[in-house]
């Protein structure tokens, strides 16, 4: 027992001296200073002989200081020991090829790859070897070798990144197919690996090699991965017909469950300045989709497409589209996108206001979430402001701010209140709010804030009275 105690306190005392040591080693490393770093190495290794790490600093400091005959040495004495990993032999190859001795580097290089025919297992230590010092082409074989001997490895993600530093693009994109076909890997990861090197060029060479990559795998092995990636791929080169054959093709291989991606797909082509292909995602959307919100979305899309080109005289017409919308979905807790949308139809195109509004009011009588509560008096709080009903404005805004405090719409509907306060002229009420939301979680908020904020104190300065910024407002 007392022996036991003994050599505990012993350990214990003795791991401050290697921390010690070991932080004083690494920071004259990192500092250049390699004579002195190398004291400290020399008495770690010495200490503690099975720590790689330190075995592998100490050799960084003799061939730093070209003590390359020394480093052999000591790399030469481990291998002679028999339970020295092979990656010492690519140790010894890059300690040669320091001193201009291409054969002899080369030669051990190869004694680093044997070591995989014997055992396979060792070739992801081998490859990261190589890789360490920039041997890609070396790696490249330690990775493949390995995986030939043994089919249960899989080293494509490490093949990928080599063949991406090569700048063999190709085979880059292959590999990276091959992780996600055998489920290694996340169709998110792959994106986030070769966005950099796609454009938005449909003929840029590197697109039309992910193309060709995709498709042949896609021939080969039939997958919905195939098919996301090809979309993924049109999206950016802003080709959202192709994108949009692609979304079809998923949305029947997975049962018909959901509209989601054909949703953000119309999205993006409306955002991106493609109307009639939006029109036509949309119009899918409306015909095959069973869910009813999903259904009303699409239809709400459709109108607001048509709004963008439409002129006064389209404005009955679309108004009995909207009356036909509401006839058919009533007024419902799901729903209300309807209501708001009309309303602001009413409203912003048809200065309408007092048909609107009635209409919000009458939605506000649902059983609903607070949410929801609070996106129907964000949206009739907008349209009173309109009518410069301001103080009737104030009550909706500053109900969804109680109410949803430490929320981003609580903090909306903060901006909204100082906002209404600057049109009503309330500028010291207005800035007491602006004040709170220049600290808002909200960068956008933040930044609206502050200039609003800027706009009242810059034009209070030198007019007490404010009778211009009044007028402004």
């Amino acid at each position: 027992m007392m022996k036991a105690i003994i050599f505990w306190l012993c350990f214990v005392t003795s791991l401050p001296l290697l921390s010690q040591d070991d932080f004083l080693a690494k920071q004259y490393f990192n500092d250049g200073e390699y004579e002195k770093a190398l004291v400290f190495y020399e008495r770690l290794v010495a200490e503690n002989p099975r720590r790689m790490d330190f075995a592998e600093s100490m050799v960084r400091c003799y061939q730093q200081l070209e003590a390359y005959d020394k480093a052999e040495s000591f790399l030469l004495n481990r291998l002679d020991s028999g339970s020295a990993y092979p990656t010492i032999y690519i140790e010894l190859g890059y300690n040669y090829r320091l001193q201009d001795k291409i054969a002899l580097a080369g030669e051990y290089y190869d004694k680093a790859l044997v070591a995989i025919e014997k055992n396979p297992n060792y070739g992801y230590g081998i490859g990261v070897g190589f890789q360490r010092f920039a041997l890609l082409d070396y790696a490249l074989k330690a990775f493949e070798r390995a995986m030939e001997l043994n089919p249960q490895l899989d080293y494509y993600f490490q093949i990928a990144l080599i063949y991406g530093e090569q700048g063999k693009i190709k085979q880059m994109f292959e590999a990276y197919m091959e992780l996600l076909g055998n489920g290694r890997s996340t169709l998110g990861n792959v994106i986030g690996r070769i966005s950099d090197f796609i454009t938005e060029d449909p003929n840029n060479e590197n697109n039309q090699l992910l193309r060709e990559v995709a498709l042949k795998k896609a021939q080969k092995e039939p997958s919905v991965l195939w098919n996301e990636l090809l979309s993924w791929l049109f999206v950016q080169q802003k080709q959202f017909n192709y994108a949009f054959i692609q979304e079809k093709a998923i949305y029947k291989r997975t049962g018909e469950v959901s509209m989601e991606r054909l949703e953000a797909l119309g999205a993006s082509a409306l955002e991106n300045q493609a109307p009639q292909i939006a029109v036509d995602i949309f119009r899918y959307i409306e015909k095959n989709s069973t869910d009813q919100v999903t259904r009303l979305n699409a239809q709400l899309n459709l109108l607001d497409i048509e709004l963008i080109t439409s002129s006064e005289k389209d404005y009955p017409g679309i108004d009995k589209q909207y009356q036909e919308l509401v006839s058919e979905y009533g007024y419902q807790p799901n729903t209300l996108q309807l209501q708001v949308a009309y309303a602001n139809f009413l409203t912003f195109r048809k200065n309408e206001s007092g048909k609107a509004i009635p209409i919000l009011k009458k939605s506000l009588e649902l059983p609903m979430a607070k949410y929801g509560e609070a996106y129907i008096k964000m949206a009739l709080g907008d349209i009173l402001v309109f009518d410069q009903k301001f103080n009737e404005a104030l009550i909706y805004f500053s109900q969804i701010q109680k109410n949803l405090k430490n929320d981003v719409l609580g903090q909306e509907a903060r901006f909204k209140v100082a906002q209404t306060s600057f049109y009503k002229g309330d500028f010291d009420w207005a800035l007491t709010q602006l004040k709170v939301l220049r600290g808002s979680t909200s960068q956008l908020i933040a930044n609206d804030a502050m200039q609003l904020s800027l706009l009242i104190s810059d034009n209070s300065f030198e007019d007490s009275t404010q009778t211009a910024l009044k007028k402004y407002a």
